[in-house]
């Protein structure tokens, strides 16, 4: 029987030759290519995300020359030049430093590219002023509308001399180096007029007086305060009223274990006459008296209000009510609320249109019982609300918060008395994609069937 085998089943158990490999392999990358009627070369237009799927049957070997690990691609692959010469890249989110200065690759095409996508051009934190330089002499950044310098770790404050060269450029974002002195800054505040947002993080070598010239960029848009440790005025924002976004957040002096600087009724009167900011992030302590509060309550244009570690520890009631008299808040965000009571969140029923609420306790100490809930449940527009570390909070108050239909997130992390109860009164909110339960009373059964039935993502954990 073995001798009537037909010629085409032996052929089943042979092994490939050499020439029928290379037949194969042939046909195979002939199967890649998109046909074209209008006869235009193969790869034209094909996005990256085609080419993630298609790289999945080639082997590292078979391409060479482009390495598109970091592009998305889930292993080292690389492309032959002739595939990828015609490739539409997909370079939205992706970094630079794995291929931009690649040296057997046409690495200007790719930086114009890059520096043309849509969105705000990150720089990583490797950049140098050599390698700016580069950037800004072989001009790839003419097509540039958003570009930020705020991760150069590695830029000197040299590099702000080459700005005007880039004025082009509609939102520039930068940082000032942390080891940048009052000198050195004077020198470089006319070249910063053309940035819209300057971030001082861990300036310890700029004095008070330093940071006052900051008043001089009169069309500055943000600014942001982070560890500065010398920086105790803020009277400079008074000269400055094209501000949008101002972020305050300060360094912890230890012997009097205090956050500095202090906001006071003086700072608060200055914010108060920029008639063109829009969001408040102060993260420091709040030194207010009735005045100070007056001057808050004019801060009528608000629409972003954050409140965190210092400031939201010395929000009393009052201030609160006051807060709540900012008709245009969005959003609002209070941290560490340790003089807040259930009471004073009836208050936020005259922000309209907030659509946005954290409250979050700290450690040390939490007010808020069920009855906060029923005060919060009131508000039909909120569609994110935040209420970390609400350790009175039971099932009861859930119950009131499943009322409101247009919740879409909710975090309740570390309210330790919400059981598996909670999740049958959340399951009919229709609109709700993320739940936050962790070191909750919950157990994984029912936080699986909550899952299933409602689509929701749910972390307990």
């Amino acid at each position: 029987m073995g001798l009537c085998q037909s010629k085409a089943a032996r052929d089943v158990h042979r092994p490939e030759t050499k020439k029928e490999r290379q037949q194969r392999k042939e046909a195979e990358a002939v199967a890649l290519v998109r046909y074209d009627s209008s006869g235009s070369k193969p790869f034209c237009s094909l996005h990256l995300e085609v080419w993630v799927k298609i790289s999945q049957y080639l082997r590292c070997d078979d391409v060479k020359n482009l390495r598109l690990a970091s592009l998305g691609v889930s292993r080292a692959v690389t492309l032959n030049p002739a595939l990828t010469s015609h490739l539409s890249l997909n370079l939205d989110k992706c970094p630079w430093d794995d291929w931009i200065w690649k040296k057997c690759i046409d690495y200007e095409h790719l930086a114009r590219r890059w520096c043309k996508r849509e969105g705000c051009i990150k720089f990583p934190s490797g950049l140098t002023n050599n390698d700016l330089e580069v950037f800004i002499s072989k001009d790839y950044l003419r097509d540039s509308i958003h570009i930020s310098f705020v991760r150069c770790k590695k830029l000197s404050v040299e590099w702000f001399e080459m700005l005007p060269k880039i004025v082009h450029v509609k939102r520039i974002e930068v940082a000032i180096p942390p080891a940048t002195t009052d000198v050195e800054l004077k020198t470089s505040i006319e070249s910063l007029k053309v940035v819209t947002r300057i971030n001082c993080v861990g300036c310890s070598a700029l004095t008070d007086r330093g940071f006052q010239q900051l008043g001089d960029l009169i069309d500055l848009k943000e600014l942001y305060f982070l560890h500065c440790k010398y920086l105790a005025s803020l009277s400079f924002l008074k000269r400055m009223p094209n501000l949008q976004l101002l972020s305050i957040d300060g360094m912890l002096n230890v012997p009097q274990h205090k956050s500095s600087p202090a906001v006071t009724d003086e700072v608060i009167e200055s914010i108060s006459e920029m008639k063109s900011l829009r969001k408040l992030v102060i993260a420091t302590r709040l030194q207010l008296s009735g005045v100070g509060l007056i001057h808050m309550a004019n801060m009528t244009r608000l629409e972003t209000l954050s409140l965190e570690r210092g400031a939201g520890a010395s929000l009393t009631d009052n201030g609160l009510k006051v807060v709540c008299g900012m008709g245009r808040l969005r959003s609002l965000k209070i941290t560490h609320c340790i003089e807040l009571s259930d009471h004073s969140l009836n208050y936020l029923q005259r922000l309209q249109k907030l659509d946005s609420l954290e409250l979050s306790c700290g450690d040390d100490c939490s007010n808020f019982t069920d009855e906060g809930a029923r005060q919060i449940s009131k508000l039909r527009n909120i569609r994110r609300l935040s209420l970390v570390g609400w350790e009175d909070l039971s099932d009861k108050g859930v119950y009131y918060l499943s009322k409101m239909k247009t919740l879409e997130t909710l975090n309740l992390r570390y309210a330790t008395n919400i059981t598996d109860a909670s999740l049958d009164h959340l399951q009919y909110l229709k609109r709700l994609r993320q739940l936050d339960l962790a070191d909750c009373r919950v157990t994984s059964k029912a936080r699986n069937r909550f899952s299933r039935k409602t689509g929701a993502k749910v972390e307990i954990w």
